[in-house]
C-alpha cells in the first residue's frame, strides 16, 4: 500500500474501541469541495460537525454515501491493541509514529490533527522524535469543528472500530497495524 505524494495533505482523527486505539487518515489533494459538500450535510444534520459515535445509523449511512462521492486520494487506518498497563497517550504516540514514517517516506509533507488538549504537545514531541530526516512533515492541530475533512478521518477511525458497520469507501486502502 502506497501514499500518494505530492500536494495531499493527510487528516487524522482517533477512535478508541475497548483497548484498540485506532486513527484513521485521509489524504486529500483537493479540500475545498469536499469542506463545502460536508458542512452542507452536516447543515442538514442540524449539527456544526459529523462526530460518529453521535450520530444515528440512518445518517451515519448517508455520511458515508457522502463520502464516496467526495475527491479522496486515499485513506488508511492505523490500528494498535493497547498493551495492559500501557498508558492511552503512548499508544497514541506508537500509531502516530508510524502514520508519520509511512508518509515521510512516501512523500506526503503535510498532516492536521484534531486539537485534543491533553494530547496536542505531546503529537508535536511524536511527529519530531519520529521524523528521519529528508523532506520536511509539516503539522498543525485544528479543532474538529472547524475542519471537515477530519470529519472523514473520523468517519474511517470509527467505522473501523465498529467492526465495520458501512462499506468502506472505495478509495480506502486498508489497515496497518502499528
Amino acid at each position: 500500500m502506497d501514499f500518494m505524494a505530492g500536494n495531499a495533505v493527510g487528516y487524522i482523527d482517533e477512535s478508541i474501541r475497548g483497548n484498540t486505539y485506532v486513527m484513521g487518515l485521509v489524504l486529500v489533494s483537493s479540500p475545498a469541495d469536499s469542506r463545502h459538500q460536508l458542512r452542507a450535510l452536516a447543515k442538514s444534520f442540524k449539527k456544526r460537525s459529523l462526530h460518529f459515535h453521535e450520530l444515528f445509523p440512518v445518517r451515519r449511512q448517508a455520511a458515508f454515501d457522502l463520502f464516496e462521492q467526495l475527491p479522496v486520494d486515499r485513506s488508511f487506518v492505523f490500528s494498535r491493541k493497547r498493551p495492559v498497563g500501557e498508558r492511552e497517550i503512548d499508544t497514541r504516540a506508537v500509531v502516530l509514529s508510524a502514520i508519520v514514517n509511512r508518509m515521510q517516506a512516501d512523500g506526503v509533507g503535510s498532516i492536521v490533527l484534531d486539537s485534543i488538549t491533553d494530547a496536542t504537545e505531546r503529537d508535536g514531541d511524536t511527529i519530531r522524535t519520529a521524523r528521519t530526516g529528508g523532506p520536511n512533515l509539516n503539522y498543525r492541530h485544528q479543532y474538529f469543528t472547524d475542519e471537515p475533512l477530519l470529519w472523514l478521518a473520523d468517519g474511517i477511525a470509527y467505522n473501523h472500530g465498529a467492526n465495520p458497520m458501512l462499506a468502506m469507501p472505495s478509495w480506502h486502502q486498508g489497515t496497518i497495524t502499528a
